[in-house]
């Protein structure tokens, strides 16, 4: 199912574990995703109340009225990490109010990507850029 191109041949197998979980994002967050908790411990990420009923009712566009602390960064750069490696020739902007924030939200893309086992199956391109031009 990713769409990326392959760099590892898999087993049958693997590939349909691999498929089954690329499927469904909250399960590939799951299995692929690792986060720091509040108590400094790296665990997989695991969709929260809200999170999750955000995921069964977003929409093409949706806005999010939310406090702090309620995951939806962390949510939002996994879900555009797997709609990267699962959805063909498509983009993906990160922005904040302040370029360290935005760099420091590029740096969180980067390691789920990087401490993912998926970056030894797939090749995928992150590019920085800032500005405009």
């Amino acid at each position: 199912m990713a769409t990326t191109k392959v760099k590892t041949k898999v087993n049958a197998k693997t590939a349909k574990k691999l498929e089954a979980i690329n499927a469904d994002p909250a399960r590939w967050f799951n299995n692929f995703v690792k986060i720091n908790n509040n108590q400094n411990e790296y665990i997989p990420f695991i969709l929260n109340e809200q999170q999750s009923h955000f995921l069964k009712n977003m929409d093409k566009y949706s806005i999010i009225l939310k406090s702090r602390a309620l995951g939806f960064t962390t949510f939002s750069l996994a879900y555009c990490l797997w709609s990267a490696l699962n959805k063909p020739r498509t983009n993906y902007l990160v922005v904040s109010y302040k370029q360290d924030s935005a760099t420091a939200l590029f740096d969180k893309l980067k390691s789920f990507y990087g401490d993912s086992p998926m970056k030894n199956i797939t090749s995928l391109k992150i590019r920085k850029t800032t500005g405009f031009k």
